[in-house]
């Protein structure tokens, strides 16, 4: 398996409390075939959001629903990992912005 590196952080932005998809598009360069894949949201060192989305071909859907983010606001953390054939790599991870929901 080659080296995939980060080239750089990515910033995702949803509004508290809503339903959103947040959708990937992986690199031919790195087959999805037999990988699974672990999506989390970390504020404080812990875990908030985990997610295990399903690739279809090269595309990652992670689905969130009003829930995972209503009890939260502000800048956090977030990371997803694939694992396939044992080895673990980091396709992506940046800032994760939860923004205050104005009708409540």
């Amino acid at each position: 398996m080659a080296t995939y590196l980060i080239s750089a952080e990515k910033t995702i932005t949803r509004q508290q409390g809503d339903d959103a998809d947040i959708v990937m598009t992986i690199p031919d360069e790195f087959s999805m075939t037999g990988a699974t894949v672990k999506f989390q949201v970390f504020s404080g060192g812990v875990a908030i959001i985990e997610k295990t989305p399903t690739p279809v071909l090269q595309v990652i859907t992670v689905t969130l629903d009003a829930a995972d983010t209503k009890d939260y606001k502000g800048t956090k953390r977030w990371e997803l990992q694939v694992t396939k054939a044992g080895k673990i790599t980091t396709l992506g991870r940046g800032d994760f912005v939860i923004v205050k929901e104005l009708i409540v």
